[in-house]
């Protein structure tokens, strides 16, 4: 099978003709990532590619950063969460707002308690859509892995009601921890229009070159799901990108046992391999702070890449977490950034409290996202002809504090772009990167050296080492929370960063300070032959950088499988009865052997359903069923044993599902 693999970054996008049977990039090609328009990016990546080889592939499958990037960045739409039957104390422990608690409740048998308060749900509704403004609603019970029923009920009511995209918990996760459910599925919530916006894109982009193929889309965990699926299940893809990346590294010639660092424009994103297979974390992973019930690569994602912007805090240089547009880009895009770099340089430095350079750029586009507020609407009106720094923006009082200036709703709706130094600008003005407009780089970096009261070629290398030396941290830090330990309170703490640096610099004093990380490092993404090899030898460890590093994202998208896993339950209710918990029903029987026999058949029926609606090709099937029991007392005849639950698991993977209609 040849696929064509995609990968919408946060900078570049990529596209790979990938060859399944023989494990080879046939063609490739990158493009800048157009955030206002998705499609722009995926067309110039797509047509670079020859169209021969295009033609030839039966699949497209897509990875992307784009809900990692959220997450981080803070970007998701306003999404409201309803919770029914959860305790004052337990709700308050829910992480997105705004939250909204309703009556009902459903007991540990799957038993209803309390009736649902419908009238208190059509109340929750009007103050979340009406006076909240929320763009989804994401709907959580208390105990509903037990019994959906609740959940399915207000979802109905909220149908009804508001019309907006709805999320139920138990579709989500059939996993206890009811706060960390809710918030997985509220941050799903906030996520649906992006993803849309995504798969509204790549399906324009392919119908516009006549290609009539499957879409799927990267989970988290490195497998593939339907792009239909991946529109309903958006939370799914967290950390798409850099799981596409370590199966693409391990596709491309990653060492066994090796830490996977890939290095974005966003974030740089690091992951240990078993062998040559990424470890995955079942019991959820950590975005943005958010801890979520999805299955993902076992990964630590930081705000830290090529685009990180570059900060001034007191002559002191401190890098991200945001990334802005590199300078050197958008003066290749915009010539007239050139003269207005110029002029900067010749008039009164701006406030302390602004960037010395900080470009603002329009990027509009028709929809419910267009600005309703007047004063927003006429900036983005002024910056649809170019890009303009913010001294232009503010010319009576340049000590304006940044806030001032209504570009946050623009920016978080990628209405608007901002562009500032970065690492690549650095590299760029050094002559160590050749990308956009080098005289613009240099000038940039020429401003932020007068703030910083240094020479520019004194700044721009200690800007490059900081982004080494980060990554060097990170490294570390993935090793430590491997092995148990809190890496942010690690992080957090006043000794790590003075204990790297003496690590680092090798000082030679009476106490030696060394970090040894016995892993090699696989390091891929567009900026790695830049940070990563020094990275790794200041932690006395090689780096490898394979072949197509670069685009091994998108060669991880073409290589994936489809695969999907559910999870189920048994346990005793108070009339002694086996009760089946799956995702849609709880059924009991009078017999374990009788609940484990329908459990087996209810999971291989649903698990080929949901294989098939995510696009698998004849997918193989696995069930276990875990009986646990605990001992509580000894007997003449042994150990007297209790049955407390049975755990069940059903998965199933297989190829993508082509169509080759040439």
């Amino acid at each position: 099978m040849i696929v064509l693999g995609l990968d919408a970054g946060g900078t570049f996008t990529d596209a790979v003709v990938w060859d399944r049977a023989a494990r080879k990039v046939l063609g490739r090609a990158k493009a800048p990532t157009t955030p206002s328009d998705y499609s722009l990016g995926l067309s110039a990546a797509i047509d670079a590619v020859d169209a021969a080889l295009v033609r030839r592939a039966e699949v497209v499958s897509v990875s992307t950063t784009l809900a990692t990037n959220a997450l981080v960045t803070g970007a998701g739409h306003p999404a409201g969460v309803v919770l029914i039957g959860y305790p004052p104390a337990v709700a308050d422990r829910v992480e997105t707002r705004p939250v909204v608690r309703v009556a009902g409740a459903i007991d540990l048998s799957g038993r209803q308690t309390a009736a649902l308060d419908e009238a208190a749900l059509a109340g929750a509704f009007e103050r979340l859509v009406g006076g909240q403004r929320v763009e989804a609603l994401a709907i959580s019970g208390y105990n509903s892995v037990m019994n959906p029923a609740h959940e399915q009920r207000a979802a109905e009511l909220a149908a009804a009601a508001t019309h907006l995209p709805i999320v139920q918990g138990h579709q989500l996760s059939m996993k206890l921890n009811a706060v960390r459910r809710a918030t997985t599925a509220a941050l799903n919530a906030s996520l649906l229009p992006l993803i849309a916006e995504l798969l509204d894109g790549v399906r324009s982009v392919l119908r516009d070159r006549g290609l009539r193929r499957p879409l799927y889309v990267v989970r988290g965990d490195g497998t593939l799901m339907s792009a239909e699926l991946a529109a309903d299940r958006p939370i799914e893809t967290i950390l798409s990108g850099p799981a596409a990346s370590v199966v693409g590294a391990g596709m491309l010639g990653g060492t066994d046992g090796a830490l996977v660092a890939d290095i974005g424009g966003t974030t740089t994103d690091l992951a240990r391999l078993d062998g040559k297979a990424a470890v995955t974390v079942a019991d959820g992973a950590v975005v943005g702070g958010h801890r979520t019930h999805v299955t993902t690569v076992e990964m630590r994602t930081v705000g830290l890449g090529g685009d990180s912007e570059v900060h001034l805090r007191h002559r002191r240089i401190e890098l991200g977490p945001n990334r802005v547009t590199p300078i050197c880009a958008l003066a290749a895009e915009f010539p007239t950034v050139r003269e207005q770099l110029r002029r900067l340089q010749t008039a009164e430095p701006i406030s302390e409290l602004c960037p010395p350079v900080d470009f603002f750029c329009g990027r509009p586009r028709r929809g419910p996202d267009a600005p309703t507020d007047a004063t927003q609407r006429d900036l983005l009106a002024r910056l649809t002809a170019g890009p303009l720094p913010r001294a232009a923006l503010t010319p009576d009082d340049r000590t304006l504090h940044p806030s001032t200036l209504p570009v946050s709703g623009l920016l978080r709706r990628r209405l608007l772009e901002r562009a500032a130094l970065t690492p690549t600008d650095c590299l760029v003005a050094a002559g160590e990167l050749e990308l956009g407009c080098r005289e613009s780089a240099t000038r940039a970096l020429a401003l932020y050296a007068r703030r910083a009261k240094m020479p520019p070629e004194v700044l721009a290398p200690r800007v490059v080492r900081l982004m080494r030396l980060s990554l060097a941290e990170q490294m570390a830090l993935c090793e430590l929370a491997a092995e148990g330990f809190d890496a942010e309170a690690i992080a957090g703490g006043p000794l790590w960063r003075g204990v790297v640096h003496r690590a680092v610099e090798r000082r030679s004093t009476k106490l030696e300070t060394r970090l040894v990380l016995r892993r090699p490092v696989v390091a891929v993404g567009a900026p790695a032959r830049a940070y990563a090899p020094p990275a790794a030898r200041w932690l006395r460890s090689r780096c490898h950088i394979p072949p197509d590093a670069d685009v091994a994202n998108a060669v991880g998208a073409a290589a994936s499988n489809v695969r999907v896993e559910l999870t189920a339950r048994i346990d005793l209710d108070a009339a002694g009865r086996y009760v089946c918990h799956s995702r849609d029903r709880a059924v009991g029987f009078e017999t374990l052997d009788a609940a484990r026999a329908f459990m087996d058949a209810h999971l291989r029926e649903q698990v080929v359903a949901a294989a098939h609606a995510a696009g698998a090709d004849a997918p193989q099937i696995d069930v276990t069923l875990d009986d646990r029991f605990a001992r509580t007392r000894e007997s003449a005849m042994g150990p007297v044993m209790l049955y407390v639950e049975t755990r069940c698991k059903a998965s199933a993977e297989g190829p993508p599902r082509g169509i080759d209609d040439r």
